[in-house]
């Protein structure tokens, strides 16, 4: 189930980017590299929702592409149907999370993302990434207000980059900053306050930088998840508590 959810979530993420990104009926007749690309991906992520509409999508393309220009318009409104119809399934399906999907270099857009996200904490920020560095604490972590505590649970091979950065933010800012290492974590989660949790496609310190990636809200598999990385930090290494 849990796979499946996250199969669920980033299909999603590439259907509302789809959407947002959906050339015109003339120019995907064109016939272009751009347009191929375009289909070539609202094709595949069809057919990962749903099989049987990924086929049924193929053939309103081949419609699309040699039809008549009465039937090339109705294989236009069927593929756009078709996206609509996957995302509100997507949508029930993972319960009415937030995604957000980012080409490559959209780095800032990825920042903002998270940005709002943890700023709303007042208890706690749990970070779940193996490749967490000084470029991380700097991006993220002046955004927290010192009422919470914030906790990284990476990787032992990312502690030479991160502790003296975290160390001298937590002295000069208050903020209290916990960081533990496992080497049995490969997703990334931030989970905010215990109530709030974002997957993130790619590490937070690179950001879409140089390659596309989502940031989807878990909703119905809050608790799962959750419970799994708690019981990580429980049994986790201990590297650094530090308060100013």
């Amino acid at each position: 189930m849990a796979d499946d959810k996250a199969i669920w979530i980033s299909t999603l993420a590439e259907i509302e980017d789809l959407l947002r990104t959906a050339p015109s009926e003339m120019t995907l007749k064109l016939e272009s590299p751009e347009s191929f690309a375009w289909l070539g991906r609202a094709t595949a992520a069809v057919s990962s929702w749903d099989g049987m509409q990924g086929v049924r999508f193929e053939t309103s393309i081949t419609r699309l592409m040699g039809g008549t220009s009465y039937s090339s318009n109705l294989a236009f409104k069927e593929i756009m149907i078709a996206l609509h119809r996957a995302r509100a399934n997507l949508v029930s399906r993972t319960g009415g999370a937030r995604s957000v999907a980012l080409e490559a270099g959209r780095t800032f857009d990825y920042f903002d993302e998270i940005r709002k996200a943890i700023e709303t904490a007042r208890q706690d920020v749990f970070f779940i990434d193996r490749y967490l560095d000084a470029d991380f604490v700097a991006k993220y972590l002046p955004q927290i207000n010192t009422s919470a505590v914030v906790r990284l649970l990476t990787w032992p091979e990312s502690i030479p980059k991160l502790l003296p950065s975290a160390q001298t933010f937590a002295e000069q800012s208050g903020l209290k900053v916990e960081i533990r290492t496992t080497k049995e974590i490969h997703d990334r989660f931030v989970i905010i306050d215990r109530e709030n949790c974002y997957f993130s496609g790619g590490s937070f310190k690179d950001g879409a930088r140089k390659s596309p990636s989502i940031v989807a809200e878990v909703v119905d598999a809050l608790g799962p998840v959750r419970d799994t990385y708690e019981k990580l930090w429980t049994g986790a290494v201990t590297v650094a508590v530090d308060r100013a």
